[in-house]
């Protein structure tokens, strides 16, 4: 089962339509991804008081400029899609336990520092996928992940420079994939990377240190 809100209207409308709740076990999709014609969602305090989504928690509201302060501890995955004016994760500090991270298609996200209180746990198994997500110059906050990460995808971030935040992540199972990122120059970052799944590193035309 899912909840599916286009609209700021409808949002507003989440806990009476839902029922006061602070847990909810499907999927929840919020904004249009592109297409705001029932009018562009603004504001996602409706949803703030959440501490559990069992599914895909999906932002898809591309006039969203600010997250406000939530109170999500769990997520089954965070989907952000054609958010075009979010500059921050700021309002996630308060996540523990994510399993997928899935970010598409934003121009002005340039921090995910919210994410750095992940639990060690929660790390191990993280897929992450990033893509064209054109504003993000680093990985801003990712130094805190060690160990195992599930698996990472770096795909079409025109301006990033630096992953050297996941310096301290050995062991990816699930592969690293690193391609069309036109602004990285250096791989520093994983050299303490000792076991994959596979790693594909290609397409990427300012590389010139994989040391």
């Amino acid at each position: 089962p899912g909840i599916v809100m286009q609209s700021q209207a409808e949002l507003d409308q989440f806990q009476t339509l839902v029922e006061p709740c602070h847990s909810y076990a499907g999927s929840i999709s919020l904004g249009g991804y592109g297409d705001d014609s029932e009018g562009p969602m603004t504001d996602l305090s409706p949803i703030s008081s959440l501490v559990h989504v069992g599914g895909t928690l999906g932002i898809g509201a591309s006039e969203l400029e600010a997250l406000p302060q939530m109170s999500l501890h769990s997520v089954g995955t965070l989907y952000i899609d054609t958010t075009l004016r979010l500059p921050s994760l700021d309002g996630l500090q308060s996540l523990r336990e994510l399993g997928a991270l899935k970010i598409y298609y934003t121009e002005r996200l340039t921090d995910l520092s919210a994410l750095a209180n992940l639990d060690p746990a929660t790390i191990e198994t993280l897929s992450v996928t990033l893509l064209e997500v054109s504003g993000l110059k680093e990985l801003t906050g990712w130094d805190a992940w060690t160990g195992q990460l599930g698996s990472l995808y770096l795909g079409f971030n025109y301006n990033l420079t630096d992953i050297s935040a996941l310096s301290d992540i050995s062991s990816v199972p699930g592969g690293v994939t690193i391609t069309q990122n036109n602004q990285l120059a250096s791989l520093h970052g994983l050299q303490n990377l000792v076991s994959t799944g596979g790693l594909s590193v290609n397409n990427n035309p300012a590389l010139t240190d994989c040391s």
